[in-house]
């Protein structure tokens, strides 16, 4: 410790302590990664269809907006998992 009670390594560098758990950090990552892993198929269907949905002739521009809305959401998702 230094004059005033700072944490301090052996360069004389302060150096602030994690309360985190970092293994926790690792497992809930590494659970999510699995989770998008397997959502991708279905993901990448659901896009497809979305896009597909939007082409339906005479459309109302809110149903599109809405399916436009949807398969962003669904490409953040899919971006995510690679």
């Amino acid at each position: 410790m230094g004059n005033n009670g700072q944490n301090l390594d052996r360069k004389g560098v302060i150096f602030v302590p994690i309360k985190w758990d970092p293994v926790k950090v690792t497992e809930a990552a590494d659970m999510l990664e699995e989770y998008l892993e397997e959502a991708r198929e279905p993901l990448e269907r659901a896009l497809l269809v979305a896009q597909e949905a939007r082409k339906i002739e005479n459309l109302p521009q809110y149903v599109g907006q809405s399916l436009i809305n949807l398969a962003w959401s669904i490409e953040g998702c899919h971006r995510k998992s690679r």
